[in-house]
């Protein structure tokens, strides 16, 4: 036993790859925190978990409790998440370069913080997805890949669900979902829901198609004012010189599409395809 747990490999990704293979995933959930460091408490403060907090008297203490038992539930479920494409991770991460281990280490690092650190469990699943999606790239940017989880960060499992509807096309009928899907699954009304795609909206998840549409709108006016102008003008050179022929004013309806519209945006699409994308519900 002590042979494998001093067989610690370069990489932080390798190192808990290899825990959950070695012992298998139950047993991971308890040696997983020593695989940074020996000293447990180091450990801890690494993925945010406040040892140190326990020791305060009363009321501090049942809240340093919940927070570190909450931290501690979400590292058993990141495990079990890992260990679901533990094969699919390490087969890719073993193809990239040694510039890009280490740009995915610190990605991975950056995971299991915000991981063991979430108030929503169901999220775990969508960091660990993205993570496996992202082993399978070259090139890999910390700087984006930092964007999309600080966003998925700020995001509830409400938010996604209507992120996902807002993109009908991402997935295969089976786990595709309607807005009336979602608002019986979370027991919202309408108005709940466009509050959510408001809020994705500010996020840049979702653009208001009334900007495109406008701008198509305005073209088909100046089209049609320009027409006008053009039949006015020869309508005077007719009755200045009898010989030059009117011009006939062409007969287009201006229908204006225009509307205060939600769609998801191209980056809403690369995030629901950074996260979900491989990912069965």
């Amino acid at each position: 036993m002590g042979d494998k747990k001093d067989a610690i490999k370069s990489f932080l990704t390798e190192n808990v790859l290899g825990v959950i293979i070695e012992y298998g995933k139950e047993a991971a959930k308890a040696r997983i925190k020593d695989v940074v460091t020996n000293d447990a408490a180091k450990l801890a403060a690494a993925v945010g978990i406040d040892m140190a907090g326990s020791i305060i008297p009363g009321i501090g203490s049942a809240i340093s409790a919940y927070r570190t038992q909450r931290q501690l539930n979400n590292l058993n479920t990141l495990v079990s998440e890992l260990n679901k494409k533990v094969e699919e991770i390490k087969l890719n991460f073993e193809r990239q370069t040694e510039e890009n281990k280490k740009t995915l280490d610190a990605i991975f690092e950056m995971v299991i913080y915000k991981a063991v650190n979430t108030n929503q469990s169901e999220k775990i699943k969508y960091m660990v997805n993205g993570y496996a999606n992202l082993t399978a790239i070259q090139n890999v940017s910390y700087d984006i890949s930092y964007l999309f989880y600080d966003v998925l960060d700020r995001m509830t499992i409400l938010d996604i669900a209507v992120l996902k509807a807002s993109y009908p096309f991402w997935g295969t009928e089976e786990n595709r979902k309607s807005f009336v899907d979602v608002l019986n699954e979370f027991g919202i009304d309408y108005y709940q829901y466009e509050a959510v795609r408001d809020n994705l909206y500010r996020m840049g998840l979702l653009e208001n198609q009334y900007d495109d549409a406008l701008e198509k709108d305005l073209d088909l006016l100046v089209k049609n004012v320009n027409n006008l102008n053009e039949v006015v003008i020869s309508i005077q050179e007719s009755l200045a010189n009898p010989r030059k022929k009117m011009k006939k004013l062409k007969n287009t309806k201006v229908e204006l599409k225009a509307k205060d519209r939600l769609k998801i945006s191209k980056f809403g699409r690369e995030f629901v395809e950074f996260f979900i994308k491989n990912y069965n519900d």
